[in-house]
C-alpha cells in the first residue's frame, strides 16, 4: 500500500511539473504580446537609451523591482493605471501621444494577472552575421535601384557593426533615433526627412544629400569624408562599383562615429556651414539685430532678462528675432553683474562678454550657435561665463550641449527687467523705448509657446522625442568608451575568434597593442584603437590602407632618381610643388632628369588631374582639386630624360604625404646657395627668385639639402623636412643678394635708424603731442607670428601649452580656438591670436628675439613714410589692410601689400604686443632717443624669469599697437595706442618680434 502511495505522489509530482511547464509555456505570448506593446509606443521614451529612462525604465527586472509592476495585481500597479488616465504621481501614458487602444490595455492586464512573465526568459535567436561583403552588396543593391542622375546623391550611414557586436536592440533604436534627429538638426533642407533603412535588420540608412542641401556651395560630404578615421579602401569589386557610381571616394560612414563628431565642432560647424562671425549669420537669415532694437522692438524684437539661468550663475539677456525660417534667440551673458554688466541699471547698454544664438532652420528644428562678446564663433564657452552645473564636464560645447540642454526647444523663463523699468521714475537710460523692448509677460509667453510647438513637431517628425534626457549625449558617451574584443572585431568585419586568433597570429598586431583583448575584460581606449586603425586593418584581406609615408633622409644620387622604399627620392635640381589638396590617391607627370649643375630646359608636364606653370627650375605642378591631409599620395615619373633627349628611366613612383592641407614643397637648391657656419642654410638664391613661387613663406618646405652643417649632422645630398615656424625656419644668408657684407635676418626686414615723427595731434590725448624722436636700427619679423610658429614653441616649451601655462600668466581665454595643444586646422598660417603679454614675452624669448618698443613699432609701421595716418597713406583702403569686418575673419599673414619698409599687415588683421607699460602721458615727457616705458629695454628681457614672478608686473598694463580685421578704420591709424592687462588675451590680439642689429 505504501509502495502505490509513493508511486502515485510521484506521478502528481510530474503531472504537477508538466502543468507548470505547459502554463509557463502559455504565458510566454502573452509577454511577447506585451512586449510588442511597448516597444511600439514606450521604448523611445522609456528605453534603456530613452529620453526618460531615468524617470521609468521599461526592462521587465527593473518594472519588478520598482513596483511598478505588481505581477498579479494590475490595479495596483503604477504602469497599468498610468495607461487608464492620470494618477496622482503622473499623467497618463504614453505622454504627449494618443491613449492605447483597448485591446492593448486589455492585453497589458491580463499580462499582468498571469503573474507579469519575463518577456526575455526565451532567449533570441542568435543573430546572423553580416560580413562587410553583404553589406556592401545591399547597398550595391539600392544604389542600382536608383536612376543614374540621382546616384551620385546617394550617402549611406551603417550601424551594421553594432548589430554584429550584439547591440541590444533598445540600442540599436536609440542609434536610429539619433541619427535621423541629427541629420535633420544639420539640414538647410525645407522639410524633415529620416534617413530610410535599407536592409531588413535595418543597419544601414540611405539618405539624398540634396534633401538636406549637402550639395550645395560646398560638399558637405566632403567634409565628412575628410574627418572619417575609419575609411579603407576595401579589395572589393563591390566597393569599387559602389565608389563610381555614387562618385565619391567613400559612400558610407558609420553611424555611431558621425553622432559622436558631428554633433560637435568642427565638423557641426562645417556641416550647417555656420560663419566665423554672428553678423555674417545674421545676413544669411536676414536678421539686422542693431536696427531691429533701434526701430522695431515690439514688432521684429523682443527682450527679457533675469539673474540666473541654467547655465549661468549671472545675469543674462535673450532676445528673439524674426528670422526667415521662424526665430532667432540671442543671449547676452556675463562674467560679472558690477557696472555696466548690472542688466537692472544699464538694460539698454550694458557690457557682455560673450553669448549664444538659437535658431531655427528651414524643417523646424534648432541650431546652435556660440560667440564671444565681439561676435566671433566659439567652438566651446568660457566656463566662467557658462557652464553644465553639476555635470562631469562643465564645459559647453557648441551643438552636443546646447542639444542637451534645450530637448523641449527654448526653455521658459520669467523676466526680471520690465518691472524695475516700470518701477523707476526717472532712469537714466530712455525708459520708452525700454519698456518698448522689454515684452510683457504674456507676450513673451506666447513668443516661447510657438517657438516651442514648431520645435515639438519637427522633432517627432524626425522620430526623435519631445523633451527629457538627450540620447544623443549618452551615444557619444558610449561610442568615446573603450573596446572589448566582440566591439573591435566587428568595427574591422571580423566575428570576435576571428580577430583574437589573427592577432595571436601576428607581431604588428601585437605591437599595436591588441593582445589585452585577448585577456579577459580586456579593452583598447578609443584614441589608441583609432591611431591604430590603418595599422591593424593592413592585416586583413578586406583593406588596403597605407599608413602615412614617414619621409626619411635618404641619399640621392648625383645623376639619376634613386630608388628608395616608402621615401621621397628626387634628383638634386628638380622642383615640384603641390598645392591644395587633390581627390586621387595617384597622379601620374612626366619630369625631364638633368645632373645637378645643368640647367633645366623643359618643363615638368602633367598627364592626368593636373597643371603646369612656369618653366625650368621654378617649374610647379599643381593639381586642379585639394590634396587631403594624412594621405599618402603616389607620383610616378613615367618618362625621364637628358637634355639630349635620351631615357634614363623608363618609369619610376615615389610616395608622399602632407601634415596638413596646406602646402608643400621641394626646394631647388644649388651648392653654391648654400653657406656654412652657425648651422644655418643659406637660400640667398631662393630669396633672389620670388618667380620660384608668389609667397614661398606660406608653404611646408622639403628641401634637398647638398652641404655638410656639423652642428645638425647633415650630409651631402639629404632629404630634409621642414615644417613652416620650427628653428629651422630661422634661416640666414652670410649675405645680402647683392653681396653687402650686412647680415638679414630670415623672415625679418631691416629698419634704419634715424629720426621720425611719432604721435598725431588729430589722434586721442594719448597720442599727443607729436615728437621727433631717434631710434636704433633693429630687426622686424615681416609677418605676425603665426599658429605654427608658436605651436613650435609650446611643444618645446610644455609650461607654456594650453592645458599647462599657469594662471598667473593668461586668463580664461588663452590659445581658445586651440584644441589642447592643436591649432584649428588650416590654420598654421593664420597669426595666433588671444596669447597674452606673457606668452609672447615668452615666445620672443625662445626664438632669441624681443618684443618691439612702442616707439620701434611706429616706426616701422610708418615704413618711412612720414605725418601718414596708414601704413601706406593717408586715406583708408581695404585693398591695403583687413579691418572694419570687410574680409569678416582674421587673414593669413601676408594677404595684404607690404608697407615701404617690407612689412605686413602693418595695420589691421591682427593688432600686436608690444614691450612697454601703458602709461597715457609718456608723449609729454618721454627721452627722445630709444625711449620706453617701463624701465629699461635690456633689463626686462633679459631678466624676464624676474618679470614674470613679479606679482606687481600681473597687474602692469601693456601697450599694444596696429588695429584688427574688425576695428573702425580710425583704429588701424599707425598712431593709435591701445592698453590690456598683460595677462588678458583676445581673439584679435597677436605680436610680431625684433632684435637688435649685430654691432
Amino acid at each position: 500500500m505504501n509502495g502505490n502511495l509513493k508511486i502515485f505522489g510521484i506521478v502528481i509530482c510530474l503531472l504537477i511539473f508538466i502543468s507548470a511547464d505547459h502554463i509557463a509555456d502559455a504565458q510566454q505570448p502573452l509577454a511577447q504580446q506585451a512586449f510588442a506593446i511597448f516597444e511600439q509606443h514606450c521604448l523611445d521614451c522609456h528605453g534603456e537609451f530613452g529620453s526618460y529612462s531615468d524617470v521609468l525604465t521599461i526592462k521587465h527586472k527593473d518594472l519588478i523591482e520598482d513596483r511598478s509592476v505588481i505581477p498579479g495585481q494590475p490595479d495596483a500597479s503604477e504602469l497599468y493605471l498610468r495607461l487608464l488616465g492620470d494618477t496622482d504621481t503622473g499623467s497618463q501614458m504614453p505622454l504627449g501621444q494618443e491613449p492605447l487602444d483597448s485591446e492593448a490595455i486589455a492585453t497589458i492586464r491580463r499580462w499582468i494577472e498571469a503573474g507579469a512573465p519575463d518577456w526575455e526568459a526565451i532567449p533570441k535567436p542568435k543573430r546572423r552575421f553580416i560580413t562587410t561583403e553583404a553589406m556592401l552588396k545591399s547597398i550595391h543593391t539600392h544604389v542600382t535601384s536608383l536612376t543614374a542622375f540621382d546616384r551620385s546623391f546617394a550617402r549611406y550611414f551603417t550601424l551594421t557593426h553594432l548589430y554584429n557586436a550584439g547591440a541590444s536592440d533598445d540600442n540599436l533604436r536609440a542609434y536610429r533615433n539619433a541619427l535621423s534627429k541629427l541629420v535633420n538638426s544639420l539640414s538647410w533642407g525645407a522639410e524633415v526627412i529620416k534617413p530610410t533603412p535599407i536592409d531588413q535588420e535595418q543597419t544601414i540608412f540611405y539618405i539624398d544629400l540634396r534633401h538636406y542641401e549637402w550639395d550645395i556651395k560646398s560638399d558637405k560630404w566632403y567634409k565628412i569624408e575628410q574627418a572619417y578615421p575609419y575609411g579603407v579602401q576595401l579589395k572589393s569589386t563591390t566597393y569599387t562599383t559602389l565608389c563610381q557610381k555614387t562618385n565619391c571616394n567613400l559612400p558610407f560612414v558609420r553611424a555611431d562615429w558621425f553622432i559622436a563628431t558631428a554633433s560637435l565642432p568642427p565638423l557641426y560647424h562645417e556641416i550647417l556651414d555656420l560663419p566665423k562671425t554672428d553678423k555674417e549669420l545674421e545676413t544669411r537669415l536676414e536678421v539686422d539685430v542693431s536696427e531691429n532694437i533701434k526701430n522695431a522692438p515690439g514688432v521684429r524684437v523682443w527682450r527679457a532678462g533675469f539673474n540666473e539661468s541654467g547655465v549661468s550663475v549671472n545675469n543674462r539677456i535673450v532676445e528673439r528675432h524674426k528670422s526667415r525660417y521662424g526665430a532667432y534667440w540671442k543671449s547676452y551673458d556675463f562674467a560679472g553683474n558690477v557696472g555696466t554688466q548690472n542688466i537692472f541699471t544699464h538694460p539698454l547698454d550694458f557690457t557682455h562678454d560673450g553669448g549664444e544664438i538659437i535658431f531655427n532652420l528651414p524643417n523646424g528644428l534648432q541650431a546652435y550657435y556660440l560667440s564671444t562678446a565681439t561676435g566671433e564663433r566659439l567652438d566651446e564657452a568660457p566656463i566662467n561665463i557658462v557652464s553644465n552645473a553639476g555635470a562631469r564636464d562643465p564645459v559647453v560645447r557648441n551643438g552636443l550641449s546646447c542639444m542637451g540642454c534645450h530637448t523641449e526647444g527654448m526653455k521658459t523663463f520669467e523676466d526680471q527687467v520690465r518691472s524695475v523699468i516700470e518701477q523707476n521714475p526717472n532712469p537714466s537710460y530712455d525708459k520708452a523705448q525700454a519698456l518698448r523692448l522689454y515684452a510683457e509677460k504674456s507676450k513673451m509667453d506666447t513668443l516661447v509657446r510657438d517657438d516651442i510647438a514648431r520645435y515639438r513637431q519637427a522633432i517627432e517628425a524626425a522620430g526623435g522625442v519631445f523633451g527629457g534626457s538627450e540620447p544623443i549625449q549618452q551615444l557619444v558617451k558610449q561610442f568615446e568608451g573603450p573596446l572589448d574584443a566582440t566591439h573591435a572585431a566587428a568595427e574591422v568585419g571580423l566575428e570576435t575568434g576571428d580577430l583574437l586568433q589573427k592577432i595571436r597570429e601576428n607581431s604588428a598586431l601585437q605591437n599595436a597593442g591588441l593582445l589585452v583583448l585577448g585577456v579577459e575584460k580586456g579593452t583598447v581606449k578609443r584614441d589608441a584603437w583609432e591611431s591604430q586603425f590603418d595599422t591593424v586593418t593592413q592585416q586583413f584581406t578586406n583593406a588596403d590602407s597605407t599608413p602615412p609615408t614617414v619621409i626619411r633622409t635618404n641619399p640621392v644620387d648625383d645623376t639619376v632618381i634613386s630608388e628608395y622604399e616608402n621615401s621621397l627620392n628626387v634628383l638634386n635640381g628638380i622642383l615640384v610643388v603641390f598645392s591644395e589638396p587633390i581627390n586621387s590617391d595617384s597622379v601620374s607627370i612626366r619630369v625631364a632628369v638633368t645632373k645637378t649643375k645643368d640647367s633645366m630646359s623643359k618643363p615638368l608636364e602633367a598627364a592626368l588631374s593636373g597643371k603646369v606653370k612656369g618653366t625650368g627650375a621654378s617649374v610647379v605642378f599643381t593639381p586642379d582639386v585639394p590634396m587631403r591631409a594624412g594621405r599618402v599620395y603616389t607620383v610616378t615619373v613615367s618618362e625621364a630624360t637628358d637634355m639630349a633627349g635620351n631615357s634614363l628611366i623608363s618609369s619610376y613612383s615615389f610616395n608622399f604625404s602632407v601634415a596638413s592641407p596646406e602646402l608643400a614643397a621641394i626646394y631647388h637648391v644649388q651648392e653654391e646657395d648654400l653657406q656654412e657656419g652657425n648651422g644655418e642654410i643659406a637660400l640667398k638664391r631662393i630669396a633672389a627668385k620670388p618667380e620660384i613661387f608668389d609667397n614661398k613663406e606660406k608653404w611646408e618646405l622639403l628641401v634637398i639639402v647638398n652641404h655638410l652643417f656639423d652642428e645638425n649632422k647633415l650630409s651631402v645630398g639629404q632629404l630634409l623636412f621642414i615644417p613652416r615656424g620650427s628653428p629651422w625656419d630661422n634661416w640666414k644668408p652670410s649675405k645680402t643678394p647683392d653681396g653687402s657684407s650686412q647680415e638679414i635676418q630670415a623672415g625679418m626686414v631691416l629698419i634704419p635708424a634715424g629720426e621720425f615723427q611719432i604721435g598725431s595731434n588729430d589722434g586721442d590725448d594719448d597720442e599727443k603731442p607729436v615728437h621727433t624722436i631717434y631710434v636704433d636700427a633693429f630687426y622686424m619679423d615681416k609677418y605676425e607670428v603665426t599658429n605654427a610658429q608658436y605651436k613650435v614653441f609650446v611643444d618645446a616649451n610644455p609650461e607654456w601649452q594650453k592645458d599647462h601655462i599657469s594662471e598667473k600668466y593668461r586668463d580664461s581665454l588663452y590659445l581658445f580656438d586651440w584644441n589642447a595643444n592643436s591649432y584649428p586646422e588650416g590654420k598654421g598660417n593664420y597669426p595666433v591670436v588671444n596669447v597674452s603679454w606673457y606668452g609672447a614675452m615668452a615666445y620672443a624669448q625662445w626664438a632669441g628675439k624681443r618684443l618691439p618698443t612702442e616707439a620701434e613699432w611706429e616706426k616701422a609701421a610708418r615704413g618711412g613714410l612720414a605725418g601718414k595716418r596708414y601704413p601706406w597713406g593717408d586715406l583708408i583702403d581695404s585693398i591695403k589692410a583687413n579691418y572694419g569686418q570687410n574680409v569678416g575673419e582674421i587673414t593669413p599673414v601676408g594677404s595684404y601689400p607690404a608697407n615701404g619698409y617690407g612689412l605686413f599687415d602693418m595695420g589691421g588683421n591682427t593688432a600686436e604686443w608690444c614691450l612697454d607699460v601703458y602709461d597715457s602721458n609718456f608723449y609729454a615727457n618721454f627721452p627722445l632717443r630709444n625711449p620706453f616705458s617701463g624701465g629699461h629695454v635690456t633689463e626686462v628681457v633679459s631678466d624676464f624669469t624676474k618679470v614674470v614672478s613679479d606679482p606687481e608686473n600681473l597687474e602692469t598694463w601693456r601697450v599694444f599697437r596696429g588695429g584688427t580685421w574688425f576695428v573702425d578704420p580710425d583704429m588701424v591709424e599707425v598712431s593709435r595706442r591701445g592698453k590690456y592687462p598683460p595677462t588678458g588675451t583676445y581673439p584679435g590680439l597677436g605680436f610680431r618680434c625684433v632684435r637688435a642689429v649685430t654691432p
